[in-house]
């Protein structure tokens, strides 16, 4: 049996502050905490989980480990993958022929259909990476991985994470 649904002046004021917005991921410490909210804090847990069931707000896992919540604009927000980046938490909608090709391609190869509606790729974005915000090892490495290189099995001079370790040509390690 499904779970009754109800508006309150509580849920209906913790929505309207979503709605209003719409590009903010929110802990619910950021909603408690909010004196444009005056609502208390079992109410407001108890409000995020029916919004996110109801489908009216989605929930992401932050930096951290610990939810966050963005409202969900439109159900069209449930038929592709979504970018989070990792320094300040912007979610950016990835609606492109390309993810839609990689998710007829798992289908297809692995006969597994993904549910790109939770489908979020971690990463950096432009801004926090010109801001300088982003740990230049940790973004090396992922930009070697991304090549195809694996930083304990690397035997390729030019790889990015063994320039950065001195181990390729022209650092200090290189032989």
């Amino acid at each position: 049996m499904g779970e009754k649904s109800y508006r309150t002046k509580q849920r209906d004021s913790i929505y309207a502050y979503f709605a209003a917005h719409p590009n903010a991921c929110l802990s619910a410490r950021d909603i408690i905490e909010n004196p444009e909210i005056a609502v208390g804090e079992a109410t407001v847990f108890r409000c995020l989980s029916r919004l996110t069931a109801e489908g009216k707000i989605k929930k992401y896992v932050g930096a951290g480990g610990g939810a966050l919540y963005q409202v969900n604009r439109t159900e069209e927000c449930n038929s592709h993958f979504h970018l989070k980046c990792l320094i300040c938490g912007e979610i950016i909608h990835l609606d492109c022929s390309v993810m839609q090709g990689v998710e007829e391609k798992i289908a297809e190869s692995h006969d597994f259909v993904v549910d790109v509606s939770r489908t979020v790729i971690y990463g950096f974005c432009h801004d926090c990476r010109e801001a300088g915000l982003v740990d230049p090892v940790r973004l090396v490495a992922a930009k070697a991985a991304l090549a195809g290189c694996q930083p304990d099995k690397c035997g390729q001079a030019d790889c990015l994470h063994a320039k950065k370790a001195g181990r390729g040509k022209g650092g200090e390690g290189a032989r």
